[in-house]
């Protein structure tokens, strides 16, 4: 007996839309267009642990170019727990709406020791892209950061770069035959 495909969905948000309830809403419309979906959310924290950071008195560095270098255990800690936190929200607020996606804090534990590694959660997006039939990338289109995501994934088809306009998301490709 064939069962069905269960179509799966990949949201990966920006840490400034974390918090954001239209997130929450675009993952509740993934549901309503096929019920049975698998859907992994992945909360970005990038904003928060800025913020973090700062209060803790830690240097903000210069992204790599595989995100965040954090040479210290107390900057990877300190980003550890801000991304857990973001996961944490995202998993309360999605059962408060009765929705149950998997929620993936961008973070990679190698083993028991001190390699655990917090992943940029487009390197996971990159990561996890041939096991998802649509991906989308929720962000914001300040300090050009919609345009750099869809010239970050033009070779990825599955990929739809979504920018935050008023209480909707619109796909961001517009803003490149904008310019």
């Amino acid at each position: 007996m064939l069962f069905p495909k269960t179509p799966r969905f990949l949201v990966k948000v920006s840490g400034f839309l974390c918090h954001d309830p239209a997130s929450y809403a675009f993952v509740a419309g993934l549901y309503e267009r096929a019920p049975t979906a698998f859907v992994r959310f992945i909360p970005g924290g990038g904003i928060d642990v800025d913020a973090e950071f700062r209060r803790r008195g830690l240097p903000i560095r210069p992204r790599g170019p595989m995100g965040r270098e954090m040479p210290t255990f107390e900057e990877r800690e300190a980003q550890r727990s801000v991304i857990e936190d973001n996961a944490s929200f995202a998993r309360c607020t999605f059962a408060f709406m009765q929705l149950y996606p998997r929620v993936t804090a961008p973070y990679v534990d190698i083993d028991d020791d001190d390699s655990d590694c917090p992943q940029d959660g487009d390197e996971m997006v990159r990561i996890l892209y041939d096991n998802y039939d649509e991906i989308f990338i929720l962000c914001t289109k300040d300090e050009g950061r919609a345009i750099k995501k869809v010239q970050t994934f033009a070779q990825f088809p599955k990929v739809t770069i979504l920018h935050k306009e008023g209480d909707d998301f619109v796909n961001s490709r517009s803003l490149i035959t904008e310019l």
